[in-house]
């Protein structure tokens, strides 16, 4: 696989890069329309400008002519005029393609991010806990959209075309004078080449080098002035350590950046020095040639103007086929990313009987990427529909990762997961979107009542009767009518007119949200009353079995064991494996069983 890789040429990478920005940015006629109008006046500006030379050339054989005694001002006007009319040209294909190109710069930057963001969240959940894949979509992201645009729509987009040929009209030009004076002009620009690449390739693996500290360093700034976390540091008072430790990470980067920029700086003094050498040398050769005859005075402005049009266009056309390498680079890494499978594609195969009667885990053992440690141990059991389950354990014993499992968030290490005597994986968008899911740690949505109801079954057609009803199911009802706006509040200090919700209040809302899932099959609770008081907990507890009817299957995670009880059976997990198995009455029952233990020491609090 690795010698594959290294035999992708830069040139092919350039062209898988360029059909994948053109595929997802340039969707449009509009867009294309505006390319090439791009296209065009980056070609008539350079075109223009390489006239330059000739215009110069003309100015001083008139100037020659007028101190001759020739009083004959037809070519000093023609050579005027030309000067004139070209830089009004100029200034205006450049203020109008600059404008073109900023708004057309936007869009595209805009559907590529709107790609790698939407790839990212679509790729499975369990790359979420890999550092690399938030490295490599940093570094992606950070520079795909800005080399696109460069070779596209910038000035660097016309380098291999309009840079070509100024060369070529520049080229002619010299040639007229002498073929040597043009081998060392060409040589005097052409001269940093190595230089270029080298600064590509090395800037390339700074980025790599830097891009760890980066996210370290933003990790730090975005504590101290987070709405989540802002409380604690100002009681804390850690707020001078964060910005230390940023300002340490950032200066460690920066004296990196600023060895580097000395290295390039004497670099390039000894490339000028040496390409100014050269184009001296061409410079010292027409004047001879002149002495000899061979050429005429106005030819040495010729070859001045000459070597002066010529150090943008090849300075450009270096840097163009420098940054291919690192195009090239870049490509890998985002096709190396792309590989990742699109997760929401997988799994819609519907059941046969239309439902989900069984789930089974067969030996399934789980760690998590990365880790060793095995967190779910030989898991082997069968959920059966309608059942009413509850589970518990210490912390740390497998319960939340038993949920993710049963998610299909994460696949198994070791065993399998079946339902309907079917892998659980060719289910795994069928079964999202027929269960679900109330997380231990639920989002907390800062948009209005409305959405945040919505967003629960956001395929589903609503109205405001079933929003009202979901609001009640979850026990946010009285909230919502002391608001004024209703189901219109946002909720959160986002908005200017935003409320903002207590921890059980916000819990309620998550709740509510969940009870949106109205086609839901297979239901899931991990630790719905964790932020609200014994009262609360009991009438959502009593409320959620009010509503689970025989057709659903229900699994609620708690650590209190106010439900358990009341439900058909309790799973008791502890070391990643599921110890004691049975309802209330049975596991009591057990001599030194850890549910009893676990039971017994809340009851006896309460008493």
């Amino acid at each position: 696989m690795k010698n594959n890789k290294k035999k992708k040429s830069s040139v092919y990478l350039l062209i898988i890069f360029l059909t994948k920005c053109i595929r997802i940015s340039m969707k449009t006629p509009r867009n294309w329309f505006q390319a090439i109008r791009l296209w065009i006046f980056f070609l008539l500006e350079y075109i223009f400008a390489a006239l330059s030379a000739t215009f110069y050339e003309k100015m001083f054989e008139g100037a020659l002519q007028i101190a001759n005694g020739e009083f004959f001002l037809y070519t000093l006007t023609y050579a005027l005029s030309g000067i004139m009319l070209q830089t009004a040209v100029i200034y205006i294909l450049r203020s109008r393609r600059n404008c073109w190109a900023m708004k057309l710069s936007n869009d595209i930057e805009d559907e590529l991010d709107a790609y790698l963001d939407r790839h990212f969240c679509r790729i499975s959940y369990e790359h979420y806990n890999n550092p690399k894949v938030y490295e490599d979509i940093a570094l992606i992201q950070g520079n795909i959209k800005g080399m696109f645009c460069d070779l596209f729509i910038t000035e660097k987009s016309m380098a291999l075309f309009g840079s070509a040929a100024a060369i070529i009209i520049n080229a002619v030009i010299l040639l007229r004078v002498n073929a040597w004076v043009a081998i060392l002009i060409f040589l005097g620009n052409l001269i940093g080449i190595w230089q270029r690449f080298y600064q590509a390739k090395h800037n390339y693996y700074r980025e790599i080098a830097d891009v760890s500290e980066r996210r370290w360093s933003a990790s730090y700034f975005n504590v101290i002035g987070n709405r989540q976390t802002v409380k604690e540091v100002r009681f804390l008072g850690i707020t001078d350590y964060l910005f230390k430790a940023w300002e340490n990470i950032t200066r460690k980067i920066d004296r990196r950046t600023r060895r580097l920029s000395v290295t390039y700086s004497i670099f390039d003094l000894c490339q000028a020095l040496i390409s100014g050498a050269i184009n001296v040398a061409a410079l010292i050769l027409t004047v001879y040639l002149i002495i000899q005859g061979q050429n005429s005075a106005p030819e040495f402005i010729l070859v001045y103007y000459a070597q002066g049009a010529l150090q943008g266009p090849a300075g450009d056309l270096i840097n163009f086929f420098a940054n291919l390498q690192t195009i090239g680079k870049y490509t890998e890494k985002w096709l190396s990313f792309d590989q990742y499978p699109d997760e929401e594609s997988i799994g819609n195969v519907p059941p046969e009987n239309g439902g989900i009667n069984r789930i089974r885990f067969e030996n399934v053992s789980f760690k998590y990427p990365g880790t060793e440690r095995r967190v779910l141990n030989n898991i082997s059991l069968s959920i059966f529909e309608g059942e009413k389950i509850a589970v518990v354990g210490r912390n740390g014993s497998g319960k939340t990762t038993f949920v993710s499992l049963l998610n299909q968030l994460y696949e198994p290490t070791d065993g399998k997961i079946f339902i309907c005597n079917t892998p659980a994986k060719c289910w795994r968008k069928y079964l999202r979107r027929n269960s679900m899911t109330l997380f231990q740690d639920y989002p907390r949505y800062e948009n209005t009542i409305r959405d945040n109801i919505k967003f629960g079954n956001i395929r589903r057609e609503t109205d405001d009767a079933f929003l009202i009803s979901c609001l009640k199911k979850g026990g946010f009802y009285d909230k919502l009518q002391k608001l004024p706006a209703g189901i219109e509040t946002p909720v959160g200090t986002y908005y200017p007119d935003g409320i903002e919700l207590s921890g059980g209040e916000w819990q309620r809302l998550a709740l509510s949200r969940a009870w949106a899932r109205d086609n839901a099959q297979l239901m899931i609770f991990d630790e719905p009353t964790s932020a609200l008081d014994a009262f609360g907990e009991s009438l959502v507890y009593k409320q959620i079995l009010a509503l689970l009817d025989d057709t659903k299957t229900a699994v609620i995670v708690s650590h209190r064991l106010t439900i358990t009880p009341y439900v058909d059976r309790i799973l008791v997990f502890d070391n990643g494996a599921i110890v004691e198995d049975g309802n209330h009455e049975e596991l009591m029952k057990i001599d030194n069983g850890i549910y009893s233990a676990l039971y017994n020491a809340q009851a006896n609090l309460y008493n």
